[in-house]
């Protein structure tokens, strides 16, 4: 018995030989590595190895029964699926290290980390990382590994490894197996070095914007792939909504309304605003005030989306100015508002011309809050000569019954000639049941209820988040069909609020965790921003494209806009459902982003085609107001006082040069009277149409191409307001 081996009887080494003949067909060998993932049924077994049920019958019967007779695998009598044994799994794993030790014998693989040091490639590693970053079962792990190690051994030429390489093999292993789940969850945020190259390269971009453009593109594939639900993701990146200001949906609330003074309380900059608590010696006078907010203003940059907003400031201002000298108040007023306009982030300053401010407090100081405002906007008016002012919307409130009763050089008179000059003004008045409300710089509303504390509803809090919704879209895919149109537009309410949610729980777990420390410092009862009690909007883009759409070629003007009326009675009432059971303060409101009414119409220019219709790629959907010029401007009046009663979450009536009989302030100034009063408009802001060439500051025409003084035909600058009225984002070059 010389073929019997050291302390082996020969029963045992016959028992051994069959095992080892087993396993020796690589069709059985494959039958036990399937079995080791999960145990399958006769069919499911069968087709997991890829034989044929018919053709392979027999086949695999013969291979199936070796296995059992070899007690590799037995059968659950209950399920009736075939599965490995305890032997079994001991002759896999003795496969494998057999691998290993001849892996080590012929060939080493080596891997370079990313601090440039070499190792030995180790499949426990990847095992690890399946389990933690994919959540895999530990078997099916060390199934992949293996497999993975196997390819990198048999086909892979590379004279070492690197970590993206290696995810690749994992991810192709993951896909063949149909772990569609576990590979999206290993998916590497990042961009390609092409798309990287390209910032470089684009001509105009400075290195600021080549790293914001970068973070941006990769907080985006974040939200897409890991935070939102893929049917929200999936309505994104079609075209049907839009997350606007998607980059930071994760991070930070997109509008802020500041309550100024709340900021000066206790003499000392506040320790959330990431400087240490300094006291001050305030005067509680202008000039530490304006120095104080200007600090506040900058430290809350980093913390918003979009912008910042100051509320009554004129009457704040002229409560601080006390017995300020008129020199020393303008030099102040001068230096503050040359910081805002120089700031990367917008902000938006309410005034109060011709009536009360919702805050009670302040009433007091009317006198002084109307000199006031006619020193700023008279400021303004001199930055007015060389530059745009882009950074910073005046939004006046007229709400008294005197409001324009004002004198050609009035405060009112000189706001309307510097909307006519920049085009960074927007006219306001309440609602008739309104308590008071605010505008932010691009145009949203944010309103306290009737009868309710206008500063503990709107001072401190802001919009949170707002999705822009495709209107023509979804006329377009359901005309004719009303049943079908509503549908599909609770559809998309349903999945928009579904994303508003999600940035809900991010901004309140940021505020949590103090990622926010501007907005999150406390105050003695509660943190400085009341997300709380923050607006989500609902954007309506192309409202008018979509009552067009809907009724096709050759529909009356009254069909539209019945429409269009049906629409906007609709949504309201979908979302007053959801706010209420949501505890959330969801709001229709017209487009106010002009990215995504032109994304949108590009896309539904690509996918319908493009021509005179309302998809076509070079004009962008409508925004802020819901009627076009084509209409007498008296029907035009008419019908946007009605729908912006609906949109209770921002609007506005777009005035354009041609609708005043000339163009200064006193003219402008009486069209704001008229649309208020005689159409019941409750806001109102005007268009320019001006650039600024960047290399030596010439003002122009907004479609000239070549800069008149030196030359120049690259990174010319529209201002924010005229983006807003025609859709496309111009930059020159």
């Amino acid at each position: 018995m010389a073929r019997v081996a050291r302390g082996m009887s020969e029963d045992t080494f016959d028992e051994a030989e069959n095992v080892f003949e087993a396993v020796a067909s690589p069709v059985r060998l494959q039958m036990l590595r399937t079995l080791e993932a999960d145990s399958a049924k006769y069919n499911e077994l069968m087709r997991q190895i890829g034989l044929d049920q018919f053709k392979d019958a027999g086949r695999f019967a013969y291979h199936l029964r070796k296995l059992l007779q070899s007690g590799l695998v037995d059968i659950d009598s209950n399920t009736k699926k075939y599965r490995l044994t305890d032997l079994g799994s001991r002759v896999l794993d003795y496969y494998r290290n057999i691998g290993d030790f001849l892996t080590k014998k012929t060939r080493r693989l080596e891997v370079r980390r990313s601090n440039m040091v070499m190792e030995p490639f180790d499949r426990t590693k990847i095992e690890n990382f399946l389990i933690k970053e994919a959540s895999l079962r530990a078997d099916l792990a060390a199934q992949i590994a293996t497999e993975v190690e196997e390819r990198l051994l048999s086909k892979s030429p590379v004279k070492y490894l690197t970590a993206p390489l290696i995810r690749e093999f994992v991810n192709a292993v993951l896909i063949e197996k149909g772990l569609e789940e576990y590979r999206h969850k290993l998916t590497r945020l990042g961009l390609p070095v092409y798309d990287v190259t390209s910032f470089f390269e684009k001509s105009g971009e400075v290195c600021e914007n080549v790293m914001r453009q970068a973070g941006d593109a990769t907080l985006l594939q974040y939200l897409l792939l890991n935070a939102l639900p893929h049917d929200v993701a999936d309505a994104h990146l079609s075209g049907m909504l839009h997350m606007n200001h998607a980059p930071d949906w994760c991070l930070r609330p997109e509008d802020v309304v500041h309550d100024a003074a709340l900021l000066f309380r206790g003499k000392k900059v506040p320790s959330g605003w990431g400087v240490a608590p300094i006291a001050l010696d305030f005067s509680g006078g202008i000039e530490d005030a304006l120095h104080l907010l200007s600090l506040g203003l900058e430290k809350a940059t980093a913390e918003v989306s979009c912008g910042q907003t100051l509320d009554s400031f004129n009457f704040l201002a002229a409560k601080w100015a006390g017995g300020s000298e008129k020199g020393a108040l303008g030099d102040s007023l001068k230096e503050f508002l040359f910081d805002i306009v120089s700031r990367g982030k917008p902000v938006g300053m309410t005034l109060d011309l011709g009536g009360d401010p919702p805050i009670p407090e302040l009433r007091e100081f009317s006198d002084k809050a109307r000199s006031i405002a006619e020193a700023l906007i008279s400021q303004l008016l001199s930055f007015s000569s060389n530059s745009l002012i882009s950074n910073l919307r005046l939004a006046i409130r007229v709400n008294g019954p005197d409001a324009f009763a004002d004198e050609e050089g009035g405060p009112l008179a000189l706001a309307h000639r510097l909307a006519l000059e920049q085009g960074n003004v927007i006219f306001t008045r309440n609602f008739n049941n309104d308590n008071g409300a605010i505008y932010t710089w691009n145009c949203g509303r944010i309103a306290s209820n009737h009868g309710g504390d206008y500063a503990a509803e709107v001072t401190r809090s802001g919009i949170i988040g707002s999705v822009s919704v495709n209107l023509p879209r979804i006329a377009r895919t359901t005309a004719g069909n009303e049943r079908r149109l509503f549908e599909t537009l609770d559809k998309n309410l349903r999945l928009a609020v579904k994303a508003l949610e999600v940035k809900r729980d991010w901004v309140t777990g940021n505020m949590a965790k103090g990622l926010l420390p501007m907005l999150s410092h406390h105050t003695p009862a509660e943190s400085y921003f009341s997300h709380g009690k923050g607006m989500y909007l609902v954007e309506l883009v192309g409202i008018e494209e979509a009552g067009m759409g809907f009724l096709g070629d050759g529909a009356s003007a009254e069909g539209c806009f019945s429409m269009m009326r049906k629409i906007l009675e609709h949504v309201p009432v979908q979302l007053t459902h959801r706010t209420e059971r949501l505890s959330m303060k969801l709001a229709p409101s017209a487009g106010r982003h002009p990215y995504a009414a032109k994304r949108m119409a590009e896309t539904d220019a690509e996918r319908y085609g493009g021509g005179e219709g309302p998809g076509r790629r070079e004009k962008a959907y409508r925004i802020l107001q819901v009627t076009g010029p084509s209409m007498p401007l008296e029907s035009r009046l008419r019908i946007e006082a009605e729908f912006q009663r609906r949109l209770s979450g921002g609007h506005a009536f777009v005035v354009t040069p041609e609708m005043l009989k000339e163009s200064d302030g006193g003219h402008a100034m009486h069209f704001t009277e008229s649309a208020m009063k005689d159409y019941g408009i409750q806001a109102v802001t005007y268009s320019i149409s001006k650039s600024m060439c960047l290399y030596c500051g010439t003002i122009m025409g907004a479609e000239v191409t070549r800069c008149k003084n030196c030359g120049s035909t690259t990174r010319f600058f529209v201002p924010t307001v005229e983006q807003e009225l025609t859709g496309p984002l111009r930059m020159n070059g």
